[in-house]
């Protein structure tokens, strides 16, 4: 059993980061594994594997992840539109879908 845990891996992120602890990083690179682990599945999480490698490695890789994303499930899911909503506005828009994710991008 493999449990998606990066939006708990992100709160930890965030808190440690806060605290200026260093094994934040810890974190996002939990995020970034289980999200190219789990590509081939279609889902809001993703926005965190996109942000966690951005964090990290910078545009470049972070933006493969969503070509690869993209590629998988097109662009006309709900999911995918949220990410590349937020690729391009760095903003986190929309109905009411996804609102703890929305909170939680909120906190950079």
């Amino acid at each position: 059993y493999n449990p998606d845990e990066r939006i708990e891996n992100y709160l930890i992120y965030y808190c440690l980061e806060k605290l200026k602890d260093k094994s934040s990083k810890k974190y996002l690179s939990d995020i970034v594994s289980y999200s190219t682990m789990n590509i081939n599945t279609l889902d809001a999480n993703h926005i965190l594997g996109y942000f966690a490698l951005k964090k990290i490695e910078g545009d470049k890789p972070s933006n493969d992840f969503l070509k690869k994303l993209i590629d998988k499930h097109g662009t006309e899911s709900e999911q995918i539109n949220f990410i590349i909503n937020f690729k391009i506005t760095d903003k986190v828009k929309g109905d009411n879908n996804f609102d703890l994710l929305r909170e939680i991008l909120k906190l950079k």
